[in-house]
């Protein structure tokens, strides 16, 4: 093979591979806490860690919170909804318009059937009450972080199917 041929594929799935990791660390599942209550935020740092999450950010307002996941873009986003400046229902929505792929666990002490149905209508799938039990977190956490491994293994398979089909074509290419 000719070293333009070999440079071409090297540089196409280092591509691939940035793309499908998405810069992250693949062995721990991150997360971002929002939360304005710095008790709250540290309970869950410390249970989360405790069993094998990364806790990679705090924010203490919806504001802060999409600002950090912009930058950071975590695995798993626990966001509060009652906060100063924009509450976690529209932070949350904010979220799943800029990125349909994000994960969100919510956590309120308003936790009534209209917030119920407010939260189901925007995309969220999980709303645990406050005061939180640990089992429960750790659970639905569990559950987000299997569902996500998932997306990504059929985005993996993909991918893989899509190196593939570049391999073939890029066998009966003539590079000069």
């Amino acid at each position: 093979q000719s070293l333009d041929r070999l440079k071409y594929q090297f540089i196409i799935r280092s591509q691939i591979n940035l793309f499908v990791k998405g810069g992250h660390k693949m062995d721990k599942t991150t997360i971002i806490v929002v939360d304005d209550s710095p008790f709250a935020s540290k309970q869950i740092k410390d249970l989360v860690e405790e069993n094998g999450y990364e806790v990679i950010g705090y924010a203490k307002s919806g504001e802060e919170g999409i600002k950090m996941y912009e930058e950071l873009h975590p695995d798993i986003v626990i966001l509060d909804i009652i906060m100063p400046g924009i509450d976690g229902i529209e932070t949350a929505e904010i979220l799943e318009k800029s990125d349909p792929d994000v994960t969100i666990l919510m956590l309120s002490s308003l936790c009534d059937t209209g917030t119920l149905e407010e939260v189901r209508a925007i995309g969220v799938k999980y709303l645990i009450p406050k005061p939180w039990e640990d089992d429960v977190l750790l659970a639905t956490l569990e559950l987000l972080k299997k569902h996500k491994e998932e997306n990504k293994k059929e985005d993996n398979n993909y991918y893989t199917w899509k190196i593939k089909a570049l391999n073939i074509k890029t066998n009966t290419i003539k590079m000069k």
